[in-house]
């Protein structure tokens, strides 16, 4: 099952602040994760993907930022 989340034309302002929101979603939950983990192990991995996303949004930004024209952004989610 496919669920398309975005698909569109954005200002850089647009996309980026999309993103962001993404991100920020993600790191929130991995952070609830952390909090109800006892276990090492999966704290540190956990801990090691926010900071992957902290880089690649950095990444990201900076891509943006030198974008003069519209921003194409297209998302799916794949259930299996």
């Amino acid at each position: 099952m496919n669920i398309t989340l975005i698909q569109g034309s954005y200002a850089p302002a647009e996309a980026l602040e999309l993103v962001s929101k993404m991100i920020t979603e993600k790191i929130k939950f991995q952070g609830s994760k952390i909090t109800k983990s006892c276990n090492e192990e999966d704290i540190k991995m956990r801990e090691c993907r926010i900071k992957a996303l902290q880089n690649e949004f950095a990444t990201i930004k900076s891509a943006i930022g030198t974008k003069a024209g519209m921003v194409s952004i297209n998302s799916t989610i794949e259930i299996n």
